[in-house]
Formats: C-alpha cells, structure tokens, sequence
C-alpha cells in the first residue's frame, strides 16, 4: 500500500489516502467508514485524528508480516491502548517511541523502548557470563546454563507435572495470521496438543512420534516418525516440513521429548557448519543428559547461543532426577545472545 512511515513525539504514524483504508479499517475492526472513524471513543480504541485528505494511523509495530499489517491498519489509535486483532505490542505511553533496536535484535518479536531493551541486554550479559563459566559439578545442571532472558507472560501449556512445557508469551500469536507448531515424542501424550489448541484455535498442531497414536479429533494431525539426524531412517525437522510443504512457513514452535535423540538433532540444526535452514521461533525442550560428557553439553548449548536463542525457563523433571532437564528458548539474533 502507498504510504509513509515517520515518528512524531510519542507516535508512530502511517500516512495514506483514506480511500485506500477504508476497506482494510472495516476487516481490522469490524466498524464500517466513516462512523468508526469519527472521532468517538470505543471501549478498546480511541480515535485520535482524521483529516480529509490523509489519515494518520498510529499503530504499535506490528509482529506479522508486511501483508497481514496492512490489512489490520486503523485509522488513529491511542498510542496508551493499542490493542488489535492483529498481532501489536501493547504500547505505554513513552516520550519518544523507538523501537527500532529491540526490532532489530529479536529478529521483530519485541517491540520495546531503547531503555527497557538496554536492561534486557544487560540483565542477558550478566547471566550469560555465568553460564558461559562453565562450573564443574556432578549434578550437572546444578551450576550451568541458568535462563537469562525473561517473557512477560509466559504460560504452562499441557498437564500439570512430566508433558507439560512453558511457552513464551502464547498471546503474541492470538492474531498471528499463519501459526505453525511441532510437537515431538508425545508417546501418545496429547495434553500440550490440546491445552494450545484450546488456547490458539487458529494454530497448525502437527504431532510426531515413532508409535502408532492417534490425535484428539480437531485438536492435531499425527505423523509417525523417527526424529534425529537424518542418518538411520530418522528424519530431521527440515525434512518434515519439506514432506508437509511447510518450508516456506515459519515455525513458532517446537516441541521436543526425544528421549536423548535431541543431541543428534540440534547438533545437525544448529551446528556451525550445518545447512539447516529451519529456526524455530521457541523450543521447548526436555534435555536427557545421562552418561555423556559435560562438554558435549556445554557445546550443544553454545550452538544455540550462537544462532540467537535465549533460554527463558529451566526446570529439573524430579520423575527423571539429576539427569533430565526442561528448557525452554526463545530465538532472538545472535546479534543480541553473542
């Protein structure tokens, strides 16, 4: 759409002839043009300005894409209660709104002042040198890799106990437009399946597990496979979403409980000299260290720091003991987590 983007003071602006909003304000909205844009207030906007000839939309930067922002514009929004059915931050009432650099750093997932992002970044640093210590114990996870990045409102999704996972801000992708899960090694467990489903309707669960299960109706499509490698009849995730034509979607998140195969796994994905192409934007992992050696640990988690993930919840499984740990990760930019 033509259009100009500027900042002015506390807003962010788009300015594009009314014509060519008028269509796209009702789909945002629901309210027909011109009433909604009347100057009046409604219990979730506020109409701040119209002019004749322009309208100034003021709008939290948007998480989708390009295409889904410009059919969710509308016409002067409060910049203190932005709250769309599309997929925007919820703005407090800044001075001066730029975002541009926590934008650019979590790859736009977050969209924060230069001050808060700053803290982020600094309360990130401090812990990851911690972790990058690497303090010999033989409770493993008892000195290293603590998490060092925080989600606002983070959320258990699945059953309380073992099969459970903590999921980064579920609300972000409410109005997501594509929303595309992965959940490997169920063992028949579909409780994550449908706790997510129930809270993001909207949401592509796909299941994956070596047995012969079967998901709840409406809930998730099961596929029987073998995940690891690609070596010995498994199969990777990029070629999982090549068989399921989801290679040029991105995956939000992904789910894995492979029993000790997840070593394999992210050693093919995230490895320095690998080829994969697929970055799950959260993984949610249960982490079986049993007898192997501290640093193939240390380097497992090192190759996900250097593609951008920060880890955002670490939890021992007590079923499991000192050898079995949940994590959870969130990919920003290796910009911000090296």
């Amino acid at each position: 759409m033509a259009g100009q983007w500027s900042i002015e003071s506390n807003k962010i602006i788009f300015t594009a002839k009314p014509r060519s909003l008028v269509n796209k304000i009702a789909v945002a909205t629901g309210f027909d043009y011109p009433d909604y844009c009347s100057g009046r207030e409604h219990d979730r906007f506020k109409i701040i300005e119209i002019q004749s000839e322009v309208v100034q939309v003021m709008i939290a930067r948007a998480y989708d894409e390009v295409e889904a922002l410009d059919l969710q514009l509308l016409c002067g929004i409060s910049v203190t209660n932005v709250l769309t059915k599309a997929s925007f931050n919820i703005v407090r009432s800044f001075s001066h709104l730029d975002c541009q650099l926590s934008l650019s750093e979590s790859d736009n997932y977050f969209c924060e002042t230069n001050t808060d992002w700053n803290e982020r970044k600094r309360v990130y640093n401090m812990q990851n040198k911690r972790n990058l210590l690497k303090i010999k114990h033989s409770i493993f996870f008892l000195t290293n890799w603590e998490p060092n990045f925080q989600c606002t409102f983070e959320r258990r999704i699945g059953k309380i106990g073992d099969g459970g996972k903590w999921v980064c801000d579920p609300n972000r992708l409410e109005n997501k437009k594509s929303c595309l899960v992965y959940s490997a090694g169920s063992n028949g467990d579909f409780s994550f399946e449908k706790d997510l489903k129930s809270l993001l309707p909207h949401c592509e669960i796909h299941t994956f597990d070596r047995g012969i299960f079967k998901c709840p109706k409406h809930v998730c499509n099961y596929h029987q496979a073998l995940i690891g490698n690609g070596i010995n009849g498994t199969e990777t995730i990029e070629m999982l979403m090549e068989k399921l034509n989801h290679q040029e979607r991105e995956l939000d998140i992904l789910k894995i409980d492979i029993e000790g195969s997840e070593y394999p796994l992210f050693t093919q994905m995230f490895n320095p000299n690998s080829t994969n192409k697929v970055y799950p934007r959260q993984i949610l992992f249960e982490i079986h260290i049993g007898r192997k050696q501290s640093y193939v640990t240390h380097r497992l988690f090192d190759y996900l720091r250097q593609r951008g993930y920060a880890i955002f919840h670490k939890e021992p499984n007590l079923i499991g003991g000192p050898i079995y740990f949940e994590y959870a990760m969130l990919r920003l930019t290796n910009i911000f987590t090296n």
